[in-house]
């Protein structure tokens, strides 16, 4: 009868922690879905800009974050984010960027003005140390003009009259109060494409453990330089594709390709 006892309450112990469990994976279940539908779409029209977007999180929430913002006809603003870690708490804190982000855009800051009040307000927090990377990538179509602001976020890459540039721009990342943010200004002829992407993409380790790398990722934009932006976008996943085999991923993915039509000058 004792042991008869000890049983009985051992599968009541054991049927409580999987209810529990059950729940818990539900809880972070609809965190998930939550996070998901703050992202905007993965394919965007705005004038002659076309965005698509790739997004596979690690984790059920995740931290890395993607925007985009049609500020009027002749300007649109591409952002992209990664706090670092996974969870409940690394979600909660990239709902938060891209309200902030978000917020400010429509106030009308740009720049490194916007980066600099980002870092600000992330630095108020009294969550202790928060890693964080931020890249802005704003489109003038009347300038023919791209202007990206980056504070420790992987460099982009940029195709425009028959040529691949990685633009390369050194700055610490969001939530030191000695960091600054770097920028850069390059044409964007009809025609040119833009890739953004978070750490995960070039860090995603193959069945020997080796990552993707900056290097590769560099090859396959360069073999895939003249093709349209729904080509490049496809030709990157399926290198990824092959690379990880069939590897979960260690880290959340984000990848973008802005093109601009190359029929007009979008004025």
């Amino acid at each position: 009868a004792l042991s008869f006892n000890r049983m009985a309450e051992s599968v009541e112990g054991m049927l409580a922690d999987v209810a529990e469990k059950e729940r818990l994976a539900r809880e972070l279940e609809l965190a998930r879905e939550i996070q998901e539908s703050l992202l905007p779409a993965r394919r965007l029209r705005h004038g002659t800009l076309e965005v698509r977007a790739t997004f596979r999180p690690a984790a059920a929430v995740g931290g890395d974050y993607f925007d985009v913002f049609p500020v009027d006809e002749r300007r649109l603003v591409v952002v992209i984010g990664d706090v670092a870690g996974h969870g409940l708490h690394t979600g909660l804190l990239m709902a938060g960027l891209k309200s902030t982000v978000a917020a400010l855009i429509w106030e009308g800051y740009s720049g490194e003005e916007l980066v600099s009040r980002v870092n600000g307000l992330l630095g108020d927090r009294r969550l202790g140390p928060i890693m964080t990377t931020l890249a802005v990538a704003e489109i003038d179509l009347v300038a023919g003009l791209l202007r990206i602001t980056n504070a420790g976020h992987p460099p982009a890459h940029l195709i425009a009259s028959g040529r691949c540039e990685e633009l390369m721009a050194g700055s610490l990342p969001l939530g030191s109060a000695r960091g600054r943010p770097a920028q850069l200004e390059r044409p964007f002829p009809p025609g040119a494409r833009l890739l953004l992407y978070s750490d995960g993409l070039v860090e995603a380790a193959g069945p020997s453990g080796e990552p993707f790398s900056y290097e590769q990722l560099s090859a396959t934009v360069r073999d895939h330089a003249a093709a349209p932006a729904a080509e490049l976008e496809a030709a990157i996943v399926e290198a990824l594709d092959r690379h990880c085999a069939d590897r979960a991923l260690a880290d959340d993915l984000t990848l973008i390709v802005v093109e601009r039509d190359g029929g007009g000058d979008g004025a």
